[in-house]
């Protein structure tokens, strides 16, 4: 029998036999599947606590601006002037979505709200109609 006939029959008998996974890997794959479906869940949860503390975060690290009759030295957060200056005009909510501050928590919203009008009163924001805008 020629080499090519040969080759050509062992292939089309191999096609034609059922592909049987070997034994472990079944419960490997549905070992894997159950871990990466627990993962996925411990990484959501563990996702919703971090933003959850970095909002609380915020609010405590600027709670000055939560009671401006306070004296106190003002401590502007950083990451706020950067997205500020970057130019854009921005509406709070996207301030808030920028810092990733959690709409449900006043504390931080008020410390937010009340480092914005520090910077009011400083002339380097502005608010308009469509937002706040840098100046400085």
């Amino acid at each position: 029998m020629p080499m090519s006939a040969f080759c050509k029959e062992m292939i089309r008998r191999g096609m034609n036999q059922p592909i049987m996974p070997a034994p472990g890997l079944l419960e490997e794959s549905r070992q894997a599947k159950e871990e990466a479906v627990q993962l996925r869940k411990e990484l959501k949860e563990k996702t919703i606590t971090v933003k959850r503390l970095e909002t609380e975060l915020f609010g405590l690290k600027h709670e000055i601006f939560q009671h401006p009759e306070r004296d106190g030295n003002l401590s502007f957060s950083s990451e706020l002037i950067e997205i500020l200056q970057r130019g854009k005009m921005m509406l709070p909510g996207e301030i808030m979505k920028a810092l990733d501050i959690d709409p449900k928590n006043i504390d931080a919203i008020q410390a937010l709200a009340g480092q914005l009008h520090a910077l009011q009163d400083l002339r380097l924001v502005e608010e308009r109609p469509k937002g706040w805008k840098w100046i400085g």
